[in-house]
């Protein structure tokens, strides 16, 4: 009985409602290979959203299993991912601003979860660039637009379809699925990074909006004009889940900071073999990926936090390990500096023993070897719920 949870599990689930009391990973470790779907279901129950949405819950779990292993075992956008991003999603649904949007209308807090666990169906872990530069069927198909994101979305409804006893939007009628699509649609493609400084900038103004108003979210009497704030607040709410492996206790963070690098650096040596440009960050010979984490965190990730505070103020907890993070990644930036500016001065002293660069010797140093300095070895990720076999990333058309 895939509903009935072991004591680990249950255990796990408590802690399923905090940001940083809960660790994805082990809870992994004990969900038997299906943590997005476990937590999946706990939330779903959690909230009563099956009865709720009048939807068969033996539906429901055909889909989110089938879902799960759809998922590709790749570095970073795999099962683990969704399910992190499921938590993430949660959390920011359960604070005040979201509080009486999710009691008054249920279906659109099931549609938030359904985006968060879909949002990367079948990722081949390349990107959008990947996938035009190869003129892929997806690339094609999509016009080079939001190519994965639109893959994504479309292959998680066609999966209603197709998978066996799956379709548990069967019992909606026609305008609550039409509101459900609309809403999903909208918070899977607004994931794209693409589209990241377009709505800092639309957040930023309603934010200001918000201020000299003196008004509160979602207080609009107007139908449309309710929807239309919902649905930007939640497409602000999924991509703020997406980046939140960075606001994550920091041991938690380093360990998506590998697979993120390590699927970086595959993309890059697929690059190569194809002739292609390698992009920023994808070269495992010359990446600097303590001042590429600390770019990325400080440019785009902290100034989305810091305006989605104002937003959602229990999201503050996140913004605070955010910046306990970028002093962290900080400090490894300046200890690389020294050790480079060591280097130089050994350079002009022959004599002096070089310093140890075998794949030994970096190990010698701990696990942070591989995210400090220009790590050269693989990193050996795999995903630890590892259920099927790896599809090579080249193969675009043959995940869809």
């Amino acid at each position: 009985n895939f509903s009935k949870f072991s004591p680990e599990v249950n255990n796990w689930l408590k802690k399923a409602d905090t940001w940083d009391k809960f660790d994805i990973w082990q809870f992994a470790e004990v969900a038997n290979g299906y943590p997005l779907s476990r937590l999946m279901l706990h939330y779903v129950d959690q909230h009563n959203l099956l009865n709720r949405c009048q939807i068969s819950r033996d539906a429901f779990i055909n889909y989110i299993r089938a879902l799960e292993d759809g998922y590709l075992d790749v570095p970073y956008h795999n099962n683990l991912h969704a399910a992190d991003v499921l938590h993430a999603t949660h959390f920011m649904l359960n604070s005040g601003t979201f509080r009486e949007l999710c009691e008054k209308r249920p279906l659109l807090r099931l549609a938030a979860y359904f985006s968060a666990a879909a949002h990367d169906f079948k990722h081949p872990g390349t990107n959008n660039e990947f996938a035009c530069n190869m003129q892929s069927e997806i690339a094609i198909r999509y016009n080079d637009i939001s190519v994965l994101e639109n893959m994504h979305v479309a292959e998680a409804f066609r999966l209603l379809r197709t998978g066996p006893k799956c379709n548990f939007l069967r019992s909606l009628d026609k305008s609550d699925h039409q509101l459900f699509r609309r809403f999903v649609i909208s918070m899977v493609l607004n994931t794209d990074m693409a589209k990241h400084n377009d709505l800092v900038v639309k957040l930023r103004r309603n934010v200001t909006r918000r201020k000299e108003s003196q008004s509160e979210w979602l207080d609009q009497k107007d139908e449309k004009a309710y929807l239309n704030e919902a649905e930007f607040l939640l497409d602000m709410l999924l991509h703020c889940a997406d980046l939140a492996n960075a606001c994550r206790p920091r041991q938690i963070m380093k360990k998506w900071c590998r697979r993120v690098i390590s699927e970086f650096w595959r993309q890059g040596d697929l690059e190569r073999i194809h002739g292609l440009p390698v992009g920023p960050g994808r070269d495992r010979q010359t990446a600097n990926v303590p001042l590429g984490q600390q770019f990325f965190n400080k440019v785009l990730v902290r100034p989305l936090y810091k305006l989605w505070k104002e937003v959602v103020p229990e999201a503050d907890v996140a913004l605070k390990i955010l910046n306990e993070n970028l002093a962290y990644w900080a400090s490894e930036v300046e200890a690389q500096r020294k050790e480079q500016k060591k280097e130089s001065a050994s350079i002009k002293q022959p004599c002096k023993q070089s310093r140890a660069t075998s794949e030994e010797g970096l190990k010698q140093k701990g696990e942070d070897s591989f995210i400090t300095l220009h790590s050269r070895k693989k990193s050996g990720v795999g995903n630890p719920n590892k259920r099927r076999e790896f599809v090579p990333a080249i193969h675009v058309a043959d995940t869809i």
